[in-house]
């Protein structure tokens, strides 16, 4: 048996490559970019929140603390803010940028939300 790396080689070694055309972006669907394509920055330049939930510091999750107060809202479109204490937690929407001070988000599906406070549900890893 041979690794999947060599099996890759093997294969592609008998694929022709297409003949390089250039053509208008409306007419590309369908078609296979040749070369790599690369960004000169990020696109967008921060951390964008994938997922309606909360955000908090992981450090504080990882010494035991499961229930955080919420200090706010931050959805899509709204300027970074950042947490005022490492023990609380900002309540975020996705397209959100990430709020300074935090590191993790936790999806509303593993909370309980009540008088104004989060209870982590499930365990949770950093990020």
């Amino acid at each position: 048996m041979i690794s999947t790396e060599k099996a890759l080689q093997a294969v592609l070694s008998d694929v022709p490559l297409a003949e390089i055309e250039e053509t208008d972006l409306h007419e590309c669907n369908i078609r296979i970019l040749r070369e790599e394509i690369a960004a000169d920055r990020n696109l967008p330049p921060y951390d964008r929140i994938a997922m309606d939930g909360i955000a908090i510091a992981y450090d504080s999750f990882s010494k035991g603390q499961k229930r955080f107060p919420i200090e706010g809202i931050l959805a899509a479109g709204q300027k970074i803010i950042s947490i005022s204490d490492p023990g609380s937690c900002l309540e975020v929407m996705t397209g959100s940028i990430l709020p300074i001070g935090t590191d993790t988000v936790i999806p509303y599906e593993h909370l309980t939300l009540q008088n104004n406070l989060a209870t982590i549900d499930n365990s949770v890893t950093k990020g």
